[in-house]
């Protein structure tokens, strides 16, 4: 969130998500003075090769064939691992090979409820449990389907990494989730594993080439919307508009 003062009895706000503006204008801003400027990704970073992303998938013991569903975030209730795991449950009374990728601080840790729960299912077979990354990019990229389980979120920025990196996604309705995602990414309830995990079947139920077109039409959305380019201009025009009106 960045805060413009024209004076002090004029104050434009520019918030880099539709979370807060909702939330600054119910603490009593003035909605004409709120402008909406989204976060913008570094798109040079996102870039990884083929030849990384499949070292990384033999690193992790993830065969060519495995279908991946993964999702990234430090352990924690709000970004809702718990509700990620008891939706792969429901996935994998339908689909018993799938494997799901959990990436993030803390998940590498034994002794979580989550973790107790895919043992005592057996499911431990399914799941490749990673802690906190530099190469988010690559585990990324690893995925057939990328999922945000989350309770609450702000901007979720890992969302429009993997839109850029044509990951198809789906999401909990979680702050901005919709609004960056657009019809491509379906959204599910938040807190409703049932709910998310008919959101994944559903993205898993089309074929690798409507995915690949899903995944395109996610990167262009991104380029488009939500480029560095397009952040510069945004914040170009704001300042040129306050600059004129003083």
């Amino acid at each position: 969130m960045v805060a413009t003062s024209t004076n002090t009895t004029d104050e434009v706000i520019s918030l880099t998500s539709l979370f807060w503006q909702k939330n600054q204008v119910l603490l009593g801003y003035d909605p004409s003075k709120v402008v909406l400027i989204p976060n913008r990704f570094d798109i040079k970073a996102l870039h990884v090769s083929v030849e990384l992303v499949a070292q990384f998938k033999r690193t992790v013991f993830i065969a060519d064939g495995d279908f991946v569903i993964g999702c990234v975030g430090r352990l924690s209730q709000v970004k809702g691992q718990d509700v990620f795991v008891k939706s792969a449950g429901i996935i994998l009374q339908k689909f018993p090979s799938v494997k799901f990728l959990m990436v993030g601080r803390g998940l590498e840790k034994a002794g979580q409820d989550a973790f107790l729960e895919i043992k005592k299912n057996g499911w431990s077979d399914n799941f490749v449990m990673l802690g906190e990354r530099s190469d988010v990019a690559v585990c990324l990229s690893g995925m057939d389907v990328f999922c945000v389980p989350s309770r609450s979120e702000g901007f979720p920025n890992v969302l429009g990494e993997a839109m850029f990196l044509g990951v198809p996604c789906v999401s909990t309705d979680a702050g901005d989730a919709s609004l960056l995602g657009g019809a491509d990414v379906p959204i599910a309830r938040v807190d409703d594993p049932e709910s998310l995990a008919n959101k994944l079947i559903w993205m898993m139920s089309k074929s690798r080439q409507e995915r690949q077109q899903i995944g395109q039409r996610l990167t262009q959305r991104i380029l488009d919307n939500y480029s560095l380019e397009v952040m510069t201009s945004s914040y170009r025009k704001l300042y040129e508009k306050l600059g004129s009106q003083h």
